[in-house]
C-alpha cells in the first residue's frame, strides 16, 4: 500500500470515539465527533499555494486531503478542518513529509514525518518546539480504523489518545478491492 492508497481509504465521513488520558494527573476524558475526509487535487490553488510557503516541490505530492471535525469532547465543543498534504521521500511512496495548516488564523504550518509500514500502519511523528507528538493510524477492515497517539512535552506533561473511528458514508474500496470487483 501507498501513503496514496491509504488516505484513498480514509475518504469520507466516519463516526470518532476519542478517549484521552492525562497521565501525569491520570484522568481520563471522552468525546465523539463526526470526521470528513475529501481528497483533494494536487493542483487545486490551496495544495499549491501549503506546498509553495513549505518550499515543497509540487513534482513530490503524493495526494491532497483536508479532514474536517465537529463535536464534543468532555463539555467542550469542537470544530475545525485542517488541510493536509502529503510530500514524498525521495525515492519512496511509504515516507516523507505530510504538510498541515490548521483552518485556525494565525495557526503555523506544521510538518510531520509519515512512514507507511509493511503492516499497513501509518504512523506520524511531529517535533515542534518542546513538543513530541507520535500517532499511529490502521485499518481493522476498510470501514473500521484505529488511532492512538502520544504527546509529550519538554515540561514533563504527557497525554496518551485512542480512537475507534467508523465509517459512516462516501465509502470507496480499497485498491485490493477494486481490483477483485473488476475480476
Amino acid at each position: 500500500m501507498t501513503i496514496t492508497e491509504f488516505f484513498q481509504q480514509s475518504e469520507g465521513k466516519w463516526s470518532s470515539q476519542r478517549t484521552t488520558h492525562d497521565l501525569a494527573t491520570k484522568q481520563s476524558i471522552g468525546g465523539k465527533s463526526d470526521l470528513w475526509i475529501d481528497l483533494l487535487s494536487t493542483d487545486e490553488p490551496t495544495v499549491v499555494s501549503l506546498c509553495q510557503q513549505a518550499g515543497a516541490d509540487l513534482a513530490t505530492v503524493q495526494t491532497a486531503f483536508r479532514v474536517r471535525w465537529e463535536g464534543q469532547f468532555g463539555t467542550k465543543a469542537e470544530k475545525g478542518s485542517t488541510l493536509m498534504v502529503a510530500i514524498a521521500a525521495p525515492g519512496s511512496t511509504t515516507e516523507g513529509t505530510l504538510l498541515s495548516q490548521p483552518s485556525k488564523p494565525g495557526a503555523a504550518l506544521i510538518q510531520t514525518h509519515y512512514s507507511l509500514g509493511e503492516d499497513e500502519a501509518l504512523t506520524l511523528v511531529t517535533e515542534q518546539d518542546s513538543v513530541h507528538a507520535e500517532e499511529r493510524i490502521w485499518y481493522a477492515s476498510p470501514s473500521l480504523r484505529f488511532r492512538t497517539s502520544t504527546i509529550k512535552q519538554a515540561d514533563g506533561f504527557s497525554m496518551a489518545s485512542f480512537c475507534s473511528e467508523i465509517r459512516m458514508g462516501g465509502a470507496k474500496p480499497a485498491p485490493s478491492q477494486q481490483a477483485t470487483a473488476q475480476a
